[in-house]
């Protein structure tokens, strides 16, 4: 399992695209990214109770990522691409960790790269990045 992640060459340029354009900036990091996956009830995850428990004999099933599984990451960015397609955010074609939403009439460009649990953004103004 793997987390798409924006390229290099992708920060390079939309960080140089937004320098020409006098483009606000900005950066989000996303605080519990992993607890918020949701398992799938296609491969069940178990886990020992944690040091403290009356009785360490029993197993949990997971219901939620935690840091550390192999999941986690990937199902991060699973629930990240349907919070931003519900926002109406398009994802590039080119690179899938860079999602974008454009609106000319209104002159609205917002950008964002993301990095695992850390965002980039990069906007036409800095209420809308805001």
């Amino acid at each position: 399992m793997f987390v798409p992640v924006a390229r290099l060459a992708s920060i390079r340029a939309v960080l140089a695209f937004a320098a020409s354009e006098d483009l606000a900036t900005g950066q989000i990091d996303i605080k519990g990214a992993y607890l918020n996956g949701e398992l799938t009830n296609t491969k069940n995850i178990y886990m020992r109770q944690p040091p403290g428990y009356a009785n360490g004999l029993f197993v949990c099933k997971l219901k939620k990522t935690l840091y550390g599984l192999k999941q986690s990451g990937c199902r991060w960015y699973q629930k990240l691409v349907g919070f931003m397609t519900d926002l109406k955010f398009a994802r590039s074609k080119v690179d899938q960790a860079v999602f974008y939403q454009r609106d000319v009439g209104k002159g609205i460009l917002i950008i964002v790269l993301v990095h695992v649990d850390d965002c980039s953004i990069v906007g036409s103004s800095q209420p809308l990045i805001d």
